[in-house]
């Protein structure tokens, strides 16, 4: 086993997510998957340097994807107040 202190080595925020094999087969995940690396590049400069994880449920796949982008800000903006 190995481990990296984010803390130390992070230069830029790190978005990571979980897709669970409840919402769909490896083709409809890695697509979400896709999808939302691609809105959180696109939105990287709304977070703070630090590393988050956002996770998928069952009923996200029938999203559009301006649908998830809308869904992503929400939760971003949901962290930051929190912060």
């Amino acid at each position: 086993m190995s481990y990296i202190d984010l803390e130390k080595s992070l230069k830029e925020p790190f978005v990571a997510f979980s897709i669970s094999k409840k919402v769909g087969n490896a083709v409809e995940r890695n697509l979400l998957r896709r999808r939302l690396r691609a809105i959180a590049y696109a939105n990287k400069n709304s977070l703070e340097l630090g590393a988050y994880l956002i996770w998928a449920e069952k009923n996200i796949k029938s999203f559009s994807y301006s649908e998830l982008e809308q869904l992503y800000k929400k939760i971003i903006n949901s962290l930051m107040k929190m912060e």
